[in-house]
């Protein structure tokens, strides 16, 4: 079941399209990536669907409400972290939550408990009477993110939350937000153009690229439309030029690059086929020093349809 769902959605700011005949479903309880470079449109999109921009045309359904006709609703089931967002400075972490849980005209005695859940989920209580001036971008972003989540959404959109963050607190929000997935049931729609933020927890995606939707749907889904190939690393100690020819011309790899003794490209996933190709290296004076099979990546994902590999 498909907890928002756009239709044929399109956007422009003056003459520029931002977003171009977009349709789109996100399954109920799942984690969706909306990936693609700077400028793709993933910003405008999740305005969109946050209801803080209007679409030029099509329809956007939130928990079967539509975005434009009934926007408060829509609201009502949304939490939304936008890449850039403001906290009163001069206001303590309770005071700032206490404040929006006001806004959203919760009882005081329910805020209260809701706050010191969120403090607790989101590791805020040392720092619940500090200010927000006084925090670090990792603080603020957790600030940011238990404003999202006070009123109890069924939907959180995050636009790029892992931009400014160290490795350590880009783990722990990776770890925050399947928590919040399995336990809570939320549905998470989370945009970035670093795709490795993404792999490891995302079950669904949508790949945009100049404002156009290029391919959507569970990730198993969407590698199984790509075929068997996977991404290969040699490190070869002799006869990189000739190994990188051959490739090329003999074998029909695709995507070969190299960068010092490190060899890399997308070849057959079947072992037998691999090993065909690297006793034909070595028969050629190729010395093989090492071999790394990986798995179809979202980078690797991107780059296939991208560059128009799947039609």
């Amino acid at each position: 079941m498909s907890v928002i769902s756009c239709y044929n959605v399109s956007k422009s700011y003056g003459p520029q399209w931002a977003v171009r005949n977009v349709d789109l479903q996100v399954p109920e309880k799942s984690i969706f990536a909306l990936v693609g470079p700077n400028g793709a449109g993933k910003s405008s999109t999740i305005k969109m669907l946050a209801t803080l921009v209007e679409p030029t045309a099509g329809r956007i359904l939130v928990d079967g409400y539509d975005a434009q006709l009934e926007p408060e609703k829509v609201r009502a089931r949304i939490g939304y972290l936008p890449d850039h967002f403001t906290l009163y400075e001069d206001l303590t972490v309770d005071e700032c939550l206490n404040f929006y849980g006001s806004c959203f005209e919760m009882p005081t005695a329910v805020r209260r408990e809701r706050i010191g859940e969120l403090l607790q989920l989101l590791d805020l209580g040392t720092k619940r009477h500090a200010r927000i001036r006084s925090l670090s971008r990792g603080m603020k972003q957790r600030v940011g993110l238990a404003r999202a989540l006070l009123h109890r959404p069924q939907v959180l959109l995050l636009d790029e939350p892992a931009s400014g963050l160290d490795p350590a607190a880009r783990i722990k929000l990776r770890e925050l937000l399947a928590r919040l997935r399995e336990e809570d049931g939320i549905t998470i729609v989370v945009s970035s153009h670093v795709l490795t933020e993404l792999g490891t927890f995302c079950d669904s995606l949508a790949i945009m690229q100049k404002g156009h939707m290029l391919e959507t749907g569970r990730v198993e889904e969407i590698r199984g439309r790509l075929g068997t190939r996977i991404p290969i690393r040699l490190e070869v100690v002799d006869g990189l030029d000739v190994a990188v020819r051959r490739l090329r011309e003999f074998h029909g790899a695709r995507e070969v690059s190299h960068e010092g003794r490190s060899l890399r490209f997308v070849y057959s996933s079947d072992p037998g086929a691999v090993s065909d190709l690297l006793a034909d290296l070595v028969g050629l004076g190729v010395r093989v020093s090492g071999l790394e099979r990986g798995t179809s990546d979202l980078e690797w994902i991107y780059a296939a349809i991208s560059d128009n590999e799947v039609n």
